[in-house]
This record gives C-alpha cells, structure tokens and sequence, in this order.
C-alpha cells in the first residue's frame, strides 16, 4: 500500500509544474518536531530556476510551539517548548537549467511566550489542547527516556543547525508545467545535545513541480527520499530510509498575491518505540500567503496546524519571510 501511494506520487509529481514567470519565496517547511527536523528532509522548492550568474536570497523565519506529553511502557517523552528558527537559503545559477546552494538555519530555543495565544486559539476553532491548560505556561522541557536512554535538553540557547548543500537542475520546462530535481547533502555542524542537528550526515533527491490548472489556480507537490546516517540522537531507534511529500493549491486572486494550502507528509523517523511524537507518520497543514511588491522581492505569512497523527507534530506554526533575486 505505502509503495502503491509513493508510486501514485511520484506520477504526479513527475506530470506536473506551474508556469508562472515570477516566483514566490521557498516555502522549506516540513515537519517541525525537533527529533524530525534535525534530519533536514526537503521541503517544497519554487521550481523557477536561478537564472545563469542570478543570485536567489530567501530569508524564513519560523516560530514553533508544541506541548506533548506521553508515557508509554518503559518510555516516556515531554515537549513544551518554543522555537524560532531563522533559515537562510542563497543559490546561484551556473546556467539557465542548473544552480547551487546554501540552507544555513539558525535555531533559538526557548520557554516562549505564545502559550496562552495558543490556547485561545484552539478554543476559538474548537481544537483540543491536549494537556495545554494544566501546565505552567511557557516552560521550556523537551526530554525523552527509555530503559537505555536518557535525553535532556537541558537549558534553552542559541546556535547554527545543520547546514544542507544542493544542487537544483530544471528537467522539464514547458507552458504551464515544470519539474525540477534537487541533490542535497545536510552536514552535522549543529549540536545534537540541543537538537539544533542530529550529529550524521544526510543525503536526499526530491523531485519539486507544478501545473497551472486555470489562469488562477496552480497545484504543486514535492517527492522526497533522505538515506539518514547514524547520528548522535536516539541512534539505535533512528530510521536509516526516510520519505516524505508535499501536496498543495495555490490560487492567485491578483496577479501579485498567491495564497495556499499545502499539506507535508513525511514517514515515520524512529522505530521500536510506542510514543506517538516517534513512531508515526505525520502531517501538517499550512495556509499562507505571498505578494510581490517588485519584480525582484516578495514577501509571505504562513501558518502550520497538524491534522494527520496530531502528536507526531508541533500543534502550532508561524512563518514568515521574503526573497530577493539579484
């Protein structure tokens, strides 16, 4: 069943492209659980390609916050903490089909101060809290134990996360569809101690396209694999084959504003374990917008809801950012 759904996905994906010609800023989210994130799966790439001696700046900036806590058997796991993490993304283009480039993410953890915004969040949509409105409010814990290990992040701080390297090549470019393919090697410089980077080497090929549907409306998606090394966090339960997708709509109501829906998906990170936060596959919603205010900048806001697995993902995401072309 999983092999007939990636397949359907990949079909999909390789079928498919928008043909817009501006692009809007990178939107590299994906799961933000911090034992998923470390391991850098691809995120959604735009799929217009830097252009030859062009130099493409995305800056992102994401505030995470989650509360989750589980005992199950012999394990047990607590996360209540926010995070913000700064991503900086540079390429540039080596010829019209082919660029390089650089994601250097910058990570801040924290106790936070949105635990509260969060709860009348929830409230107003009629979500559950899960837990949130019995705890001391914006207290940092991210912890996890079983029979053999013991992880503690121990105080809140500061640092640079793993940084990826990638190579994009355009593979089909034509009216109303292009498909594109990036090469990525993620380093281990961040520090797996406060889960800024997972302390091994990963290396993914994703496929990223879409398809102009009307004059109006677009669909996109992304078809990932990540080969993860041994790290330094949860070692022995860390899945070496990970994938993960991105579906979503966009739809331009003016012909410089975009808004979407977009849904990630990833498989599940971690094996022999029973915790939800682990052991699952995930998904998380997110809703956005983007306007360009020139021909060379725009700006978006996003935000991130999960909706498959609900425990597997931060219950709450902000995003927002912009992207210069030079």
């Amino acid at each position: 069943m999983r092999n007939s759904i990636f397949t359907l996905l990949l079909v999909w994906c390789c079928q498919s492209a928008w043909g817009d010609d501006f692009s809007f800023p990178n939107y590299l989210q994906n799961n933000a659980n911090p034992f998923v994130r470390i391991h850098g799966l691809p995120g959604y790439v735009d799929v217009s390609q830097t252009e030859s001696g062009q130099i493409l700046t995305d800056v992102n900036i994401e505030i995470t916050n989650e509360f989750h806590q589980q005992i199950r058997s012999d394990e047990e796991i607590n996360l209540d903490y926010e995070r913000a993490q700064l991503n900086l993304n540079f390429s540039y283009g080596i010829n019209d089909d082919l660029s390089v480039g650089l994601l250097l993410p910058y990570i801040s953890n924290s106790g936070g101060f949105l635990d509260g915004v969060i709860e009348n969040w929830h409230d107003l949509f009629g979500l559950p809290q899960g837990g949130r409105e019995e705890a001391p409010r914006d207290k940092f814990d991210i912890s996890y134990r079983n029979s053999q290990t013991n992880l503690l992040v121990e105080n809140t701080g500061s640092g640079i996360g793993d940084i990826a390297l990638f190579l994009d090549k355009q593979l089909i470019v034509s009216e109303g569809q292009k498909l594109q393919m990036r090469a990525q090697l993620k380093l281990p410089t961040g520090d797996e101690d406060q889960l800024f980077g997972s302390g091994g080497y990963g290396a993914s090929l994703s496929l990223h396209g879409s398809k102009q549907l009307s004059e109006k409306w677009h669909s996109y998606g992304t078809l990932g694999i990540s080969y993860l090394t041994e790290g330094d966090v949860l070692e022995d339960q860390q899945e070496n084959i990970v994938g993960n997708a991105v579906l979503g709509m966009a739809w331009y109501p003016k012909p410089k504003l975009r808004i979407t829906a977009q849904l990630d998906l990833n498989s599940q990170v971690y094996q022999d374990t029973d915790l939800d936060a682990l052991n699952g596959k995930a998904g998380v919603l997110n809703i956005s917008t983007a306007y360009r205010i020139s021909d060379n900048t725009s700006l978006f806001l996003g935000f991130n809801e999960d909706v498959i697995n609900k425990d597997a993902a931060p219950d709450f995401g902000i995003n927002f950012g912009f992207q210069y072309r030079h």
